[in-house]
């Protein structure tokens, strides 16, 4: 009997990068809720954001959002929140140093104003306004500067920071893979884990994931640096949503029904 799970990043990946639309994967995401597959999302969104598409999915079993520095968990009546990053608070303090110490220049996302916001993000109105409230997890632009010295100057100061598809990101050492790696366990060491990213920031759960999928970008190349990190990896036949419905179902193939109880 084989009991598998999908964990799968969003923007770029199961939403389309640019649209945030999924309907091309939403009969494959039925499937999945039919037969009781957990469906955890693993992305750098907001629980504001993935809430109301965990509600229409019917997706009930874990959220990872912030990119690993919140897990929210299903007790049958309400999320139940897990913080693993450091605070919003600590975080902004650590970007002002981060500037001090490297001369760098940089523009905080959930600081900006609305138009330079959604000139970033892709985002308007209420789904803007969603994005920007973050708990573990600080968003960023950098104006100026060497990447490199943010990096190293984050690390020296117990940080990590990221690249995602829009933004860096500035969060606490343990990230997307120590959350995944968490909700794991909850499932069971039995459970075969099928992952989808298709950003560098990815790499942290895909690479120890029984099948990594990298979902490739609009021009239907992966992200180098993210198959870089995960050689091992398939890419699905197609960008975003559509993408993911076909690697979904040819895994469905290969493993067989996932056999979780009704």
């Amino acid at each position: 009997m084989t009991r598998w799970a999908v964990f799968t990043d969003l923007d770029g990946t199961l939403l389309d990068g640019s649209t945030f639309d999924l309907e091309p994967a939403r009969p494959m995401l039925d499937r999945l809720r039919l037969a009781n597959v957990p469906v955890v999302p693993v992305t750098s969104k907001t629980f504001d954001e993935v809430e109301p598409l965990a509600r229409d999915l019917g997706l009930r079993h874990a959220l990872i959002m912030e990119s690993g520095g919140t897990i929210a968990g299903w007790d049958g009546h309400e999320w139940l929140f897990e913080s693993i990053g450091p605070s919003g608070d600590e975080l902004r303090d650590a970007i002002e140093e981060i500037q001090r110490r490297t001369g760098a220049r940089v523009s905080r996302y959930v600081a900006m104003g609305g138009a330079e916001a959604a000139g970033y993000s892709g985002l308007t109105g209420e789904s803007l306004r969603r994005s920007q409230r973050r708990r573990s997890s600080e968003p960023f632009i950098l104006e100026s500067g060497s990447v490199q010295e943010v990096v190293g100057a984050a690390a020296t100061m117990g940080f990590r920071v990221r690249r995602g598809g829009r933004f860096l990101h500035l969060g606490g050492p343990s990230g997307k893979g120590e959350a995944v790696a968490r909700v794991q366990e909850k499932l069971g060491r039995d459970v075969t884990m099928v992952a989808l990213g298709d950003a560098p920031m990815d790499a942290e759960f895909l690479g120890f994931a029984d099948v990594p999928i990298i979902v490739p970008h609009r021009d239907g190349a992966p992200d180098p640096d993210l198959l870089r990190r995960v050689p091992h990896a398939r890419v699905a036949p197609a960008p975003g949503p559509a993408g993911w419905a076909a690697a979904i179902d040819a895994v469905w193939a290969e493993l067989g029904d996932p056999q979780w109880p009704a």
